[in-house]
């Protein structure tokens, strides 16, 4: 199962305390039945409560220890998670692309595309502006926080679904 082959060796376990790197060297003895569970999953729109526990811990970033400002909450999510959510996203990435249903722009979250990419065409863009210099450029710079907790989550299924995804 390639998603668990992808996954980090030596990270910190969740809730389960199963390591990953456990999980990586046994894959190939489970991988079929976890497969098969996966797909139980999918189908019927369940997962096992004990998947959805998180220990969550907090990270110093920097600045004063006694600020929890400067702290960043880390959620340590089983392992089995872990794993069905990268099949998940395998799965809605590999049907966006198909379906060709993001643009060119976004670039976030996508294989062979990058920011340089888009810091290449903002420079071309800047180059051109001062070549046309009675042409004004403006940019825009958007950083949605916490874009995903304002989604509805019906509007999410609903997205899957119009891409055969669930």
């Amino acid at each position: 199962m390639a998603a668990a082959r992808r996954m980090k060796a030596n990270t910190a376990p969740g809730a389960d305390n199963i390591p990953s790197k456990a999980v990586k060297s046994t894959i190939s003895t489970f991988a079929g039945r976890l497969a098969d569970a996966f797909y139980g999953m999918l189908e019927e729109e369940n997962m096992p409560p004990e998947l959805l526990h998180a220990k969550t811990i907090l990270l110093y970033k920097k600045g004063n220890r006694l600020d929890i400002g400067n702290y960043r909450p880390i959620s340590l999510l089983p392992v089995l998670y872990k794993i069905f959510t990268r099949v998940v996203a395998d799965r809605v990435r590999a049907a966006a692309e198909n379906a060709e249903a993001l643009p060119p722009e976004q670039a976030g979250f996508r294989r062979t595309y990058s920011t340089v990419d888009h810091i290449h065409s903002l420079n071309q863009l800047f180059e051109k502006s001062r070549e046309f210099s009675k042409m004004p450029l403006y940019v825009v710079f958007i950083d949605f926080k916490k874009a995903f907790d304002s989604i509805e989550l019906q509007a999410i299924w609903d997205a899957l679904e119009e891409y055969v995804l669930m």
